[in-house]
């Protein structure tokens, strides 16, 4: 493991054993807690015990030409143990920009910066549901501020670079 995506703090040993896998496939379908709304991904899934081959994570991705656009990042819920001790945003990110490195197909990895993303201001799940708007209000920001952090956020650690024009984060792999 890369001692980036290690919370500080954190020791090896109470890292929890972790595996992955890539998918490639329909545009949208539910895996274990997680709903797709990519056609590809690579996910985080737990390597030992009780949870073996169970989703954690993942990181949904479209193919376009010479890039790779990061459209969803995704964590299952109930899984405090594997998240207190990774930033598995970061991990996956990075997992995917080394793969299209590797591969010599892709010029570069984008993310879409939260704001564009549909689930940004159109949440979904019973903590929404609520007649009280101005409770609903404040758990829109505090949603929105979430998504900004996982999707903005890891841009930024990871040292994307902003493209106004395109209104992306960009990471440009290198060539030759």
């Amino acid at each position: 493991m890369v001692p980036a995506f290690v919370r500080a703090g954190v020791s090896p040993e109470s890292i929890p054993a972790l595996s992955m896998r890539m998918r490639f496939g329909r545009d949208s379908w539910e895996e274990g807690g997680i709903n797709w709304d990519t056609e590809a991904g690579i996910v985080l899934r737990n390597a030992k015990g009780r949870w073996k081959k169970k989703p954690v994570a993942l990181v949904g991705f479209k193919p376009d030409w010479d890039m790779l656009i990061v459209e969803q990042l995704q964590g299952v819920g109930g899984k405090k143990k594997v998240f207190s001790s990774i930033r598995w945003e970061r991990l996956l990110v990075w997992l995917l920009v080394t793969l299209a490195q590797e591969t010599g197909w892709y010029d570069e990895v984008c993310i879409v910066p939260a704001r564009k993303l549909h689930w940004y201001d159109h949440p979904v799940g019973k903590k929404f549901k609520i007649k009280d708007s101005k409770k609903r209000a404040i758990r829109l920001k505090e949603h929105q501020t979430r998504l900004s952090a996982r999707y903005d956020g890891t841009a930024r650690a990871l040292g994307f670079k902003w493209d106004g024009h395109r209104e992306l984060w960009v990471h440009k792999l290198k060539t030759g």
